[in-house]
């Protein structure tokens, strides 16, 4: 038998390190947790009028309220305290008047039915910040609804929306800080859901958007206003009753910048749209709009997907799906197109109209606006699906001293359609068309037509070697952490095994 002893190896001493061991582990995993899951719990008050509420909302400790009975309110109540109310399936009623989220107020609704919510028939059921204040409102759960307008953001301050409803007329949510919405639904009856006003953002995750009214969904409605959609739904449900006008996806006034990564947006009206007015319409200015398409769906079932009149506007596309009775509508400004599907739906047609879409049947419109600016039009990939793949017509009849202002430079893309005459006459210097089986693509000028033509890549499934070949963060970790876990068993194992034979002596 081995004698570890005058190495100070005893049955004592080896207890005595397992203990303390153990000790250390418990300290750093165990006691935290159970520090912290006793604080939260300690922290958790019924609330069940009016008294114990208001002090909940003045508390210093903050924690969690829970409410045990439906509460009405009489006057604008402020939340002080850093707080979780828990609406409990019951009502907190505001009557006319607001409540103020001062701190970092959060709101969830633990009921099985989900019939918690929040009431006021003031302007605004909640405003997060105040004069010289800065709070945030997290919605998680339960319903937010108002009778007019709903929350209002200000400045600097900050309204996430995980899920829940929120509802109202119109100005569901006025965005003058930060909105995040990763989650729940934002509805409103007959106007807009969402304005974002200047200097303010909107980031979109997930979730639904919509609006019942002919109005705008989104709005972007002053200079600075920033919208980025990741994921969710946009919906415009309205049409007019002779079936000609219907609502907007989203729509964008001066210095704006909409970027859609992902998601869809559905609209009867135009899906996404600027506004061709300029400097002189005041707040109706529609100047320097900035869309860019990266990817999702795009669709009008009875306008353009994207309508873009704004003068000296900036429409980008490099992915997504745009789809409408034309898919995309330039009346000035610049459009730059190198990856996508884009379809025209129905027969093509031109109509002399002033304040709107002009014309049907075509994937790419360009069309003079009254604004008689210059139009842009650069196309480098993607595919083009109508009855007119590409439309340059005159539809105010402006003659060709305003025409020549229109430009439309093709080097790229894959275009399908029934009525090409004269679509392509003003393909860039050194391509040309070439017609295979039904559709035609755009390939260098030395290309012969006997030869095998290889569709150009539309950029739509472009992948890069890092992309394919490459390894995220995630897979990293796990990868090394399995080397870690063959490299240290047997050490792990041979310790085990010559303490557990020194505790045997």
């Amino acid at each position: 038998m081995i004698n570890y002893k005058h190495k100070g190896y005893t049955k004592v001493k080896i207890r005595k390190l397992v203990l303390k061991c153990a000790g250390i582990l418990c300290a750093v995993f165990v006691l935290p947790a159970l520090f912290n899951a006793a604080s939260v719990y300690a922290e958790v008050r019924e609330v069940y009028d009016v008294d114990s509420l208001k002090k909940a909302f003045a508390s210093t400790g903050g924690g969690e309220a829970k409410m045990t009975n439906n509460i009405t309110l009489t006057g604008n109540t402020a939340v002080r305290s850093e707080l979780i109310l828990d609406l409990n399936g019951h009502t907190l009623n505001m009557s006319n008047k607001t409540l103020l989220a001062y701190n970092n107020l959060t709101v969830i609704d633990s009921s099985v039915n989900k019939s918690g919510k929040i009431a006021s028939t003031a302007n605004w059921v909640l405003q997060i910040g105040g004069s010289g204040i800065i709070g945030s409102f997290t919605l998680k759960s339960g319903t937010m609804e108002g009778s007019n307008y709903n929350i209002r953001i200000l400045a600097d301050n900050k309204l996430v929306i995980d899920g829940g409803i929120v509802k109202g007329n119109s100005f569901v949510i006025y965005d003058e800080g930060e909105f995040i919405m990763n989650g729940g639904e934002v509805n409103a009856s007959s106007g807009v859901a969402v304005r974002i006003n200047q200097n303010s953002t909107f980031t979109m995750n997930d979730g639904l958007i919509k609006t019942g009214g002919d109005n705008c969904a989104v709005l972007l409605g002053a200079a600075g206003a920033n919208f980025t959609m990741n994921g969710g739904k946009i919906e415009a449900t309205y049409v007019n009753a002779e079936g000609t006008s219907g609502g907007n996806a989203v729509c964008a006034f001066k210095d704006t910048e909409t970027t859609i990564n992902d998601g869809e947006l559905v609209a009867v009206g135009n899906t996404i749209t600027g506004n061709g007015s300029g400097p002189e319409s005041g707040s109706s200015d529609g100047s320097n709009a900035i869309f860019n398409i990266n990817g999702g769906s795009i669709t009008s079932s009875i306008s353009a997907g994207i309508y873009a009149p704004q003068l000296n506007g900036q429409t980008t596309i490099t992915g997504g799906t745009i789809k409408g009775r034309t898919g995309i509508e330039i009346r000035a400004g610049e459009l730059n197109i190198s990856g996508g599907t884009i379809i025209g739906e129905g027969d093509y047609e031109v109509t002399a109209e002033t304040n709107g879409l002009t014309t049907f049947g075509a994937a790419i419109s360009a069309a003079q606006h009254t604004s008689k600016q210059e139009i842009t039009i650069n196309i480098t990939g993607g595919n083009f699906t109508a009855n007119t793949p590409i439309s340059d017509a005159d539809p105010l009849g402006y003659g060709e001293v305003e025409h020549s202002k229109v430009h439309i430079n093709v080097s790229g893309g894959k275009f399908t359609g029934t009525n090409n005459d004269g679509v392509y006459d003003n393909i860039v210097s050194g391509y040309k068309k070439y017609d295979k089986s039904g559709y035609f693509i755009v390939v260098p000028a030395d290309y012969e037509e006997e030869e095998e033509i290889i569709v150009p890549d539309t950029g739509n499934q472009t992948q890069t070697i890092e992309e394919s070949a490459g390894f995220d963060a995630v897979t990293q970790i796990a990868t090394i952490s399995t080397l870690l876990l063959l490299f240290l068993h047997p050490i792990a194992r041979g310790v085990y095994r010559a303490i557990h034979q020194k505790s045997q002596l």
